[in-house]
């Protein structure tokens, strides 16, 4: 079960913890800045009741690598979720997410459902994971929570969102002489197939080949942490204003994580997702490259007249005629198929199967 956790609950005593609340923001700053913590306050954490304060005394211990065990077991009793979400983002903005606890990250996690919105704390670490905060361990954990989306291989939605736009179609050259034959159903249909075969690769290429060093903050070369959306819900956990509740569905944020423009950390998690539509897309397009195309086609000309000659597939034998007659059917030989040289690119080129 996934709950939105951003909406802290009520200390009790708003008084006693506007000085932990402005720490804690205080704290949240220095860290997505230059990876360092103000030094804490006597006191400041001290507010009944409320998990916020044991919590940042944790984060404070665990990033100085100290024992953090008697603050952390205070949190957890007073909220388990809320305070394992706060050290996941917290140590993943200042370049620690090493230190997290494997258990901390499911806690803080929850499940994934097609049928429930994603909530604004599954999206922060969602995207912290993607970018590395976590490790090799952390996307693996992702990727298994999107194994709750079922994709069909015939769902045009993955294609529509890898390549938006309906491929031009260019007359190849086997078909200048006949560039109205380009129109013809079952040959259009092919070269269409074509064009999206090799957009739909090229496109999985570049996600698949991205490779950015510095995917998260590190303290050591001065960076900042560059997404908004872990901070924002760290502030929303310490008092600062809230997220309000889920952003969207977990299949709508998966289909605009594999826009052209999308992150392409988020675009490789979305394509592992979005496997079983390429595989069954490329299938598809293969076999209308590979179909059996037209063998006779009747179009109008003044000037020439062109038969089949089944020793010669890629040419045809012009005989010319009077200009004075009358327009005339023409016949010619079969149409070259597409080139499909190019589509045997490297089975890392594809999205492979879960």
């Amino acid at each position: 079960m996934s709950m939105d956790l951003t909406t802290s609950p009520d200390p009790g005593n708003l008084a006693e913890a506007t000085e932990l609340h402005r720490y804690a923001e205080a704290l949240i700053v220095s860290l997505a800045a230059d990876g360092t913590a103000p030094d804490l306050p006597p006191g400041v954490t001290d507010v009944p009741g409320y998990w916020l304060g044991p919590a940042v005394g944790a984060l404070v211990l665990i990033r100085s690598g100290k024992d953090a065990l008697e603050p952390l077991a205070l949190a957890n009793e007073l909220d388990e979720r809320r305070t394992a979400l706060f050290l996941c983002l917290a140590l993943a903005v200042c370049g620690h997410g090493d230190r997290i606890h494997a258990s901390w990250l499911g806690t803080a996690f929850g499940d994934l459902s097609e049928d429930r919105p994603v909530t604004s704390g599954q999206r922060a670490l969602w995207l912290a994971a993607a970018r590395g905060a976590y490790g090799p361990v952390g996307k693996i954990f992702v990727l298994r929570k999107l194994d709750a989306v079922n994709v069909p291989a015939t769902d045009d939605r993955w294609l529509k969102a890898l390549v938006p736009a309906l491929p031009e179609t260019s007359v190849p050259a086997s078909l200048e002489a006949f560039p109205e034959l380009a129109k013809v159903a079952e040959i259009e249909r092919s070269l269409r197939a074509s064009v999206t075969l090799r957009r739909l690769r090229d496109r999985c290429t570049e996600i698949t080949s991205t490779r950015q060093a510095g995917e998260v903050t590190k303290v050591v070369r001065g960076t900042v942490w560059a997404e908004d959306e872990p901070l924002a819900v760290l502030r929303a956990l310490a008092g600062q204003g809230g997220q309000e509740g889920p952003l969207s569905s977990l299949t709508g944020h998966l289909l605009q994580d594999l826009a052209p423009d999308a992150d392409p950390h988020m675009a490789a998690l979305a394509l592992h997702v979005a496997a079983p539509a390429v595989r069954g897309r490329r299938s598809l397009s293969s076999r209308w490259c590979a179909s059996r195309r037209p063998t006779r086609w009747t179009c109008r000309s003044s000037a020439i007249r062109s038969r089949s000659d089944p020793r010669a597939p890629t040419r045809s034998r012009w005989r010319p005629r009077s200009s004075s007659s009358s327009p005339s059917a023409c016949r010619s030989a079969p149409v070259p198929g597409p080139d499909t040289s190019s589509w045997s690119s490297p089975s890392s080129s594809w999205p492979a199967g879960s």
